[in-house]
């Protein structure tokens, strides 16, 4: 976590290039003659979010890794200064591009921040009401199941896996039980302890083998059992246990997610309308112009 949370403070940090204590005399952190005071924290702090803010509150350890950082890339950004390396039209270039994103992020975050919030909850109903099929549920199945492979579990079992299954398969018709068959021959050891029974839900969709799947969403009812099928896992016989049938759910139960879905769109939209607003139309861009430019900096690149 800390490791990570390190590479996100040094992809977010904007801490100026030659931060300046104002109490040289009380740091908060010093290192090799550089000492760092409130300001230059301040500074650092400042251009955290929120949420980072939040995960270093009352963290010792963390805020140790942010005072590293910290002060590691106000240290490097003065050697790089002392080298003139703000003076190559790369770094600058780099430079300009960082202002210019940071400055068009704090823009769009301004008309995000002033964007009225409209009724939500009415919208939200709306939407509710035409497109109720969207938010349908999708049928999920639990099932049991006896597998027989080549490996068998009794050295004395020596019949063919489909003829094995098929003579369980006959029992089950007249009556056996499902679990103790499962549990005295399936070949499937995370399940023959529980007579069979699988611990999860399937839907249709849900990634299987496309018998096992046809097996499982022919029966109609719960308590039958299905004919034996292959899969590349060996063969299996299969007993339907429980059905959660596909249903609506109200609208009170999904009113807080379909606002929160609109007031996401509406932000974006305003974001994107922003943006769209600057666009130069395709005609007025001179892309002759860009190749050629493009080609003068590889020349220059390969010249260094």
């Amino acid at each position: 976590m800390i490791r990570l949370f390190c590479v996100l403070l040094g992809l977010n940090l904007a801490v100026p290039v030659f931060a300046q204590s104002t109490n040289p005399e009380s740091p908060i952190s010093l290192s090799n003659g550089l000492a760092l005071s409130e300001s230059d924290y301040i500074s650092g702090l400042r251009a955290l979010t929120t949420e980072e803010l939040l995960q270093l509150e009352d963290k010792p350890e963390l805020q140790i890794q942010f005072a590293l950082r910290l002060h590691s890339n106000i240290a490097l950004a003065r050697e790089a200064h002392s080298k003139q390396l703000h003076e190559d039209p790369k770094v600058q270039a780099l430079i300009e591009r960082s202002r210019n994103s940071i400055l068009a992020t704090a823009l769009l975050q301004g008309i995000r921040d002033e964007l009225v919030q409209p009724d939500l909850t009415q919208l939200a109903h709306e939407r509710y009401l035409a497109n109720k099929e969207v938010y349908r549920t999708e049928e999920k199945r639990r099932i049991a199941h006896i597998l027989v492979t080549d490996i068998s579990v009794c050295p004395c079992e020596v019949d063919p896996p489909e003829d094995k299954i098929r003579e369980l398969h006959a029992k089950l018709k007249l009556g056996a039980d499902f679990a103790g068959l499962a549990a005295e021959h399936s070949h499937d050891m995370g399940s023959r302890n529980q007579g069979g029974a699988l611990p999860r839900w399937f839907a249709f969709d849900d990634a299987m083998p496309d018998s096992f799947r046809s097996a499982m969403f022919s029966l109609p009812n719960i308590g039958d059992i299905s004919e034996p099928f292959k899969t590349k896992n060996g063969w299996h016989v299969m007993k339907l246990l429980e059905i959660e049938p596909s249903v609506i759910p109200p609208f009170e139960q999904l009113q807080k997610q379909i606002e929160k879905k609109i007031w996401l769109e509406l932000q974006n939209n305003a974001l994107e309308r922003a943006r769209a607003s600057t666009y130069p139309l395709p005609e007025n861009i001179d892309t002759k112009a860009i190749d050629n430019l493009i080609d003068r900096v590889k020349a220059e690149s390969a010249a260094q």
